[in-house]
């Protein structure tokens, strides 16, 4: 009866609604591909030509963060640089050919 209620007003609650998206472009690799930001609600992702290759995961208790791996062969990790990333695929070092400029 109380679901029915809610579902008749319009009242049910999505838990897992993903939120916007904001999408960032960083730079371009020296192969031409665009690498981007992607965030969906409080997720963050590393993009590839559109193409999600790593997400941003937080360990809440060592207060660590780190790049999990998505695609087969992709591998990032921060550099102590900010806003800087390393990308690697199959063990090869890919080149940043530039960055995006800042509005």
């Amino acid at each position: 009866m109380f679901a029915y209620f809610w579902k008749a007003f319009g009242m049910v609650r999505r838990f897992h609604s993903a939120g916007p998206t904001v999408k960032t472009v960083i730079g371009f690799l020296r192969s031409g591909e665009e690498v981007a930001l992607e965030m969906i609600g409080h997720e963050l992702f590393v993009t590839l030509e559109g193409e999600r290759i790593a997400q941003r995961q937080r360990q809440q208790r060592a207060k660590t963060k780190a790049w999990l791996q998505m695609k087969r062969g992709w591998r990032v990790a921060d550099t102590r640089q900010p806003l800087e990333l390393e990308i690697e695929h199959n063990g090869v070092r890919l080149e940043w050919a530039g960055r995006a400029e800042q509005p």
